[in-house]
């Protein structure tokens, strides 16, 4: 993608958060304006070896995390952030699947595997057929950043952005899935688990609709 013409996720972002600080901090633009001015300090102490591209995408919205949690406690700070993650991260998978070029599970499938692929993360094809593509992951470098920071619960941020973004992606057709429960290195598990199931035509017959009220 043209970095020109990549759209700033945090136009969006920001505002949110500001909007959901409301009620649980005195300043919430004071809160946020503190955090944008402490964040080069924040970057400097991160391992090098993590994506400058995942860093400015993501260490912001985790540097207000974390001094949430200071403030609040894990549990409202996780939900706050939680809508800014889901909001923030559907529009940068939308973006980066170009679902406005169109949709089908062929697509998903294809773009999920070049979107793994540059972002360097260790996986393997276990099966890929017209009804059911499934992949494990043995890396995930954002758990690894998040781990790093001392705040694995935040991986799961990005977890629920890949349910929320695959399983609406085409709704009546493929579902999404990490195949079974604590299947993924967040949980304690070996690998992450991507499983997509093409529903359409899996069904001996397709659902009638009542017809339209008139």
């Amino acid at each position: 993608m043209d970095k020109s013409r990549e759209f700033e996720t945090s136009k969006v972002g920001i505002p949110l958060l500001r909007h959901l600080l409301q009620g649980h901090v005195a300043d919430p633009l004071g809160f946020i304006e503190h955090c944008k001015r402490t964040l080069p300090t924040f970057k400097k102490r991160l391992d090098p070896r993590f994506p400058q591209d995942m860093v400015d995408a993501r260490a912001l919205y985790l540097h207000c995390y974390i001094k949430l949690k200071k403030q609040l406690g894990q549990e409202p700070a996780y939900e706050i952030m939680r809508i800014v993650f889901l909001t923030d991260g559907e529009i940068r998978m939308n973006l980066a699947f170009d679902t406005a070029g169109g949709r089908s599970y062929e697509k998903v499938i294809q773009k999920a595997i070049e979107y793994n692929r540059a972002s360097g993360v260790s996986y393997k094809i276990v099966e890929q057929s017209d009804d059911r593509f499934e992949m494990k992951m043995t890396s995930c470098t954002f758990w690894e950043f998040c781990c790093s920071l001392e705040i694995p619960e935040a991986t799961r941020l990005v977890c629920q952005v890949d349910d929320a973004f695959f399983n609406s992606y085409l709704p009546e057709e493929v579902r999404f899935s990490h195949g079974v429960p604590c299947s993924r290195l967040v949980d304690g598990s070996s690998v992450c688990r991507f499983v997509f199931t093409h529903m359409l035509g899996l069904s001996p017959q397709e659902p009638v609709c009542p017809p339209e009220e008139k």
